[in-house]
Protein backbone atom coordinates (compact mmCIF):
# COMPACT_ATOMS: atom_id res chain seq x y z
CA UNK A 1 0.00 0.00 0.00
CA UNK A 2 1.37 3.50 -1.14
CA UNK A 3 0.67 6.21 1.75
CA UNK A 4 0.55 10.26 1.04
CA UNK A 5 1.61 12.27 4.16
CA UNK A 6 1.00 16.04 3.88
CA UNK A 7 4.45 18.31 4.16
CA UNK A 8 2.13 19.65 7.53
CA UNK A 9 2.07 16.27 8.97
CA UNK A 10 5.53 15.45 7.89
CA UNK A 11 6.67 18.33 9.42
CA UNK A 12 5.07 18.06 12.82
CA UNK A 13 5.84 14.42 12.66
CA UNK A 14 9.72 15.62 12.44
CA UNK A 15 9.31 18.03 15.01
CA UNK A 16 8.28 15.43 17.31
CA UNK A 17 10.74 13.35 16.51
CA UNK A 18 13.69 16.31 17.29
CA UNK A 19 11.61 17.20 20.57
CA UNK A 20 12.00 13.65 21.73
CA UNK A 21 15.68 13.01 20.73
CA UNK A 22 16.98 16.59 21.40
CA UNK A 23 14.37 17.76 23.75
CA UNK A 24 16.00 20.65 24.61
CA UNK A 25 16.25 22.11 20.75
CA UNK A 26 13.34 23.97 20.74
CA UNK A 27 12.37 27.79 20.67
CA UNK A 28 12.33 27.43 24.96
CA UNK A 29 14.92 25.71 25.51
CA UNK A 30 17.93 27.50 22.94
CA UNK A 31 19.57 30.43 23.39
CA UNK A 32 20.82 31.82 20.39
CA UNK A 33 23.71 34.09 19.86
CA UNK A 34 24.71 36.39 16.85
CA UNK A 35 28.47 36.26 15.70
CA UNK A 36 30.53 37.59 13.17
CA UNK A 37 33.51 36.16 12.31
CA UNK A 38 34.92 39.13 9.43
CA UNK A 39 32.16 39.32 6.47
CA UNK A 40 29.78 36.98 7.84
CA UNK A 41 27.23 37.08 10.45
CA UNK A 42 25.88 33.99 11.59
CA UNK A 43 23.48 32.49 14.76
CA UNK A 44 24.97 29.94 16.95
CA UNK A 45 21.84 28.04 18.57
CA UNK A 46 22.70 25.92 21.83
CA UNK A 47 21.23 24.91 25.17
CA UNK A 48 20.57 27.36 27.47
CA UNK A 49 22.33 25.68 30.63
CA UNK A 50 25.60 27.13 31.06
CA UNK A 51 28.27 25.66 29.12
CA UNK A 52 25.58 23.61 26.91
CA UNK A 53 25.54 21.96 24.38
CA UNK A 54 25.27 23.43 20.92
CA UNK A 55 22.52 22.27 18.42
CA UNK A 56 23.19 24.50 15.31
CA UNK A 57 24.11 27.47 13.41
CA UNK A 58 22.42 29.47 10.65
CA UNK A 59 23.89 31.43 7.92
CA UNK A 60 21.18 33.99 6.83
CA UNK A 61 23.17 35.76 3.81
CA UNK A 62 23.79 31.78 2.57
CA UNK A 63 20.32 30.51 4.55
CA UNK A 64 22.43 27.42 5.21
CA UNK A 65 21.55 25.92 8.84
CA UNK A 66 24.51 23.69 10.03
CA UNK A 67 23.78 20.90 12.48
CA UNK A 68 25.96 19.79 14.98
CA UNK A 69 27.71 16.73 13.55
CA UNK A 70 26.04 14.54 16.27
CA UNK A 71 22.52 15.66 15.52
CA UNK A 72 22.88 15.95 11.53
CA UNK A 73 23.54 12.21 11.49
CA UNK A 74 21.45 10.90 14.23
CA UNK A 75 18.36 12.78 12.36
CA UNK A 76 19.82 11.33 9.16
CA UNK A 77 19.68 7.54 10.74
CA UNK A 78 15.96 8.07 11.77
CA UNK A 79 14.65 9.98 8.65
CA UNK A 80 17.37 8.86 5.77
CA UNK A 81 18.49 11.29 3.08
CA UNK A 82 15.32 12.12 1.03
CA UNK A 83 13.14 13.25 4.83
CA UNK A 84 16.30 15.62 5.91
CA UNK A 85 15.10 18.64 4.04
CA UNK A 86 11.92 18.58 6.12
CA UNK A 87 14.23 19.34 8.76
CA UNK A 88 15.15 22.71 7.36
CA UNK A 89 11.23 23.30 7.49
CA UNK A 90 10.90 22.27 10.79
CA UNK A 91 13.58 24.66 11.64
CA UNK A 92 12.33 27.68 9.41
CA UNK A 93 8.69 27.08 11.53
CA UNK A 94 10.34 26.92 15.67
CA UNK A 95 13.28 29.37 14.93
CA UNK A 96 11.49 31.93 12.57
CA UNK A 97 13.97 31.74 9.72
CA UNK A 98 14.34 30.88 6.08
CA UNK A 99 16.96 28.59 5.86
CA UNK A 100 16.86 26.62 2.18
CA UNK A 101 19.61 24.13 2.57
CA UNK A 102 21.31 21.64 5.19
CA UNK A 103 24.92 20.50 6.24
CA UNK A 104 27.06 19.39 9.37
Amino acid sequence: MNYTISENRLVKLVEKLVHQVFPKFNKEDTEVMTWSNGDETYFEYFDKVKGGRPFAKYYPWKSELILHEDIFFTLQDYLGDELMTVIIDWFNGEFEQDAESINY
